[in-house]
């Protein structure tokens, strides 16, 4: 028994999709505090300050606000 392939209509979705155009709108950007040159006394300690940021952002806990010097 011969395997069928299945295969998209590609011109059937282009269609499809400049027919029905949805526009939407970006999201706002994130806003990273602007920060200060930092030295770190080694690479760990680095890692774990990037870390507490991406965590906080994950939470969607804003701790700074765009307008405010870091």
């Amino acid at each position: 028994m011969p395997k069928t392939r299945i295969h998209d209509d590609y011109h059937a979705k282009i269609r499809l999709w400049a027919e029905n155009p949805k526009i939407l709108p970006a999201p706002p950007p994130h806003a990273w505090p602007k920060f200060p040159p930092q030295r770190f006394a080694s690479y760990q300690e680095m890692q774990e300050f990037k870390n507490r940021l991406i965590q906080l952002s994950a939470q969607g806990i804003q701790v700074w606000t765009p307008s405010s010097k870091n």
